[in-house]
């Protein structure tokens, strides 16, 4: 959300801001034309009203429906006309309110920012999805939520723009994009995406720009490999990580930083990870198993050659076997998320 949005809104609206930069003078029929078209566009986009009581006071949020409620109303006012900012519109609204032409043409220039489409201007492409792409969108992430067990909060903050780097999140996005269809036999299918965008924009070269614009090529696919620990072997990590929590004595905290990728440099959480190498056979007799390692990665994923391009990725001899071992397993960590630690 630019600059000119939230200056565009204060300048425009004492019907609704509290303080404003300068004296405003708004006359009756412009009151009533702003009450009628913000009315209409928190009824169209179901924004909360929290979020635009917030925004009157200046504090605006990154909240998706906000931006579409926000060009809704720049459509009403038609201050956004056949995809292109009206700056006459704005002027207009501004000399009405403060009798002062310079001024609009000042705020204009100091607040309007080109950015790489319409969308980052002013406000997200308003999505019209029809009942039937709703429901099998649900569906899939319904499934996904119970395969992956990723916790709630986190995917309702994704939903929001915050994506977390968590593993179990990395994990559910891939599920929902299997499910959907967007990548089939380990490759994306574009066409699949580009059609689930169009249904629900009705615009073919905005999902076109958007794929070329979003897609860049990763070490891995989506997300980490799926992993599909057996029982016995979940039962092993648990016994081993909770007799290594009591022999080191590490900030439980710490661990539970490196479980979602955050490793931290102390050096008593190098020695927990060295400890469950050890009972885990990782380490026999001060040397690496590398057998015993893969061994692990091919009963959680089942995938043979992914154990030993994982193993040649992140191994390096290091200056001591601990240093080693917590490097690898950190590296390990961001592609194959076996609950090890």
């Amino acid at each position: 959300m630019t600059k000119f949005v939230v200056t565009f809104l204060v300048l425009i609206s004492v019907y609704y801001f509290q303080v404003a930069p300068r004296e405003i003078h708004s006359p009756p029929e412009q009151l009533e034309m702003i009450r009628k078209v913000t009315e209409a566009c928190a009824k169209e986009t179901a924004v909360k009203e929290d979020i635009v009581l917030k925004a009157r006071k200046g504090d605006f949020s990154d909240d998706s429906t906000f931006k579409e409620y926000v060009m809704c109303t720049m459509k009403k006012y038609n201050i956004v006309t056949d995809g292109k900012i009206n700056k006459e519109a704005i002027d207009q609204h501004v000399i009405v309110t403060t009798g002062d032409k310079d001024f609009a043409a000042k705020i204009f220039n100091k607040c309007h920012q080109e950015k790489d489409d319409l969308v980052n201007t002013v406000a997200p492409v308003t999505v019209h999805q029809p009942p039937e792409q709703i429901a099998q969108i649900k569906k899939g992430t319904d499934a996904c939520e119970k395969e992956i067990h990723v916790n709630k909060e986190l995917i309702l903050k994704a939903r929001k723009g915050d994506f977390s780097d968590d593993s179990t999140l990395k994990e559910y996005v891939f599920c929902a994009v299997q499910k959907h269809k967007f990548v089939v036999d380990g490759k994306i299918i574009k066409d699949a995406i580009d059609k689930q965008v169009i249904i629900g924009t009705g615009d073919k070269d905005f999902a076109t720009e958007t794929y070329n614009k979003c897609y860049q090529e990763k070490d891995n696919l989506v997300a980490p490999i799926t992993i599909h620990s057996p029982p016995e072997q979940l039962e092993m990590f648990r016994k081993v990580i909770d007799a290594c929590l009591k022999e080191i004595g590490v900030k439980e905290e710490l661990v539970l930083k490196a479980r979602k990728g955050d490793f931290s440099e102390d050096s008593t959480l190098k020695e927990y990870v060295f400890c469950t190498a050890k009972k885990y056979k990782y380490v026999v007799n001060g040397k690496l198993d590398k057998e015993a390692i893969d061994r692990e990665i091919i009963i959680a994923t089942g995938d043979k050659d992914l154990a030993t391009k994982t193993y040649n990725k992140c191994y390096q001899e290091k200056d001591t076997l601990v240093n080693s071992i917590f490097e690898m397993l950190k590296c390990y960590s961001k592609d194959i998320p076996l609950p090890v630690i």
